[in-house]
């Protein structure tokens, strides 16, 4: 059933030999994972009202393949329509290790994750940015508690296997697999597109609209209202800030909990997946010491001390003593006192 999720202790992870490419269409951006007589082309949908530009995606992936030494059979191209689901921040907040990539080959690193004999998730860390893409089924993608395991899982690996890189951007998609089509590298000089593929079945959700077909006939019409719109909100706007009353703003210090006190033990609290960051000194400028997550205990041995507007206690977990905040600066506990 699918409510019924194995622990994390059954999901295994196998990395993966594949060729990915970037086939850089910003409309509808899109790639490729090729292997030996298969073929992975998806296209992830930016706006869900359009239709996702599938026609530009096969052109690309042709150029790609033509470029390829195909198998005896030809390639079977299984187009996979992704949604994002969500976008987590794992490991300490570091700038981006790199430039975002734009077409050709990417330097990426694939693993099946698979629970209890079947396929249940993609894995893709691209080595020149700092992105990673968790690729679940639809009704799982659905599923909040296969999408945390599988999130959980994820980074996980990320961690364990690619250690030079402490800071991941981990986007969640879910897919919906669409009708397969053949290319037969015979039927085609080299390079040329294939004749007729088989049409791909768009979502049933996903026709489109009225209004959809009147913007691709009347575009300066669609450019023209909108403008005309945002002049109207920003008169709204402006008319309202005129006529409210100005408050001043008070800048009110934080105070510290008094049920955490020191010599006692505490436990943190911040909600999954969200790691929160250990420091050696208060303060966000503070070197990060590690990491830890909701559920740690930690031995309270000293503090308060405030700073950024926020209050520290200096923590001891396991022959680790750093410093973490009672609270995140969005108001967000950190700690909480045990009974």
């Amino acid at each position: 059933m699918e409510s019924m999720v194995p622990p994390e202790s059954e999901w295994s992870v196998v990395d993966q030999d594949f060729e990915v490419w970037d086939l850089g269409d910003t409309a509808s951006p899109s790639y490729a994972m090729i292997v030996p007589g298969w073929v992975r082309l998806a296209v992830h949908s930016i706006d869900s009202a359009a239709m996702p530009d599938w026609d530009t995606a096969k052109e690309r992936l042709e150029d790609v393949l033509s470029h390829e030494t195909p198998p005896p059979g030809g390639w079977t191209v299984v187009p996979v329509l992704e949604h994002e689901t969500e976008v987590v921040e794992i490991g300490p907040n570091a700038p981006p290790v790199g430039s975002e990539a734009s077409g050709g080959q990417r330097d990426a690193q694939v693993w099946r994750v698979n629970c209890q004999g079947d396929m249940a998730a993609w894995l893709i860390a691209y080595k020149d940015t700092y992105d990673a893409t968790l690729v679940l089924p639809g009704s799982r993608a659905a599923n909040s508690a296969w999408r945390s395991v599988a999130r959980q899982v994820a980074s996980q690996t990320l961690l364990r296997e690619l250690t030079a890189r402490s800071r991941w951007r981990l986007t969640i998609v879910g897919e919906e697999r669409q009708a397969e089509y053949h290319i037969d590298p015979q039927a085609a000089p080299a390079g040329a597109t294939n004749s007729e593929p088989a049409p791909v079945a768009a979502p049933a959700n996903r026709g489109r609209s009225p209004i959809m077909g009147y913007a691709q006939r009347r575009p300066l019409a669609i450019v023209l209202l909108i403008l005309v719109l945002c002049v109207a909100i920003s008169f709204v706007v402006g008319r309202l800030r005129q006529s409210a009353a100005i408050i001043p703003a008070l800048s009110v210090p934080a105070a510290a909990n008094p049920s955490i006190k020191t010599g006692a033990r505490a436990v943190v609290v911040a909600p999954s997946p969200q790691m929160v960051q250990v420091r050696t000194t208060p303060g966000n400028k503070g070197e990060v010491l590690m990491l830890t997550a909701s559920g740690q205990s930690v031995d309270v041995v000293g503090g308060p001390e405030s700073a950024d507007n926020q209050i520290w206690r200096q923590v001891k977990i396991g022959n680790n003593t750093g410093w973490l905040p009672e609270k995140l600066q969005d108001g967000t506990p950190v700690l909480a006192a045990v009974p």
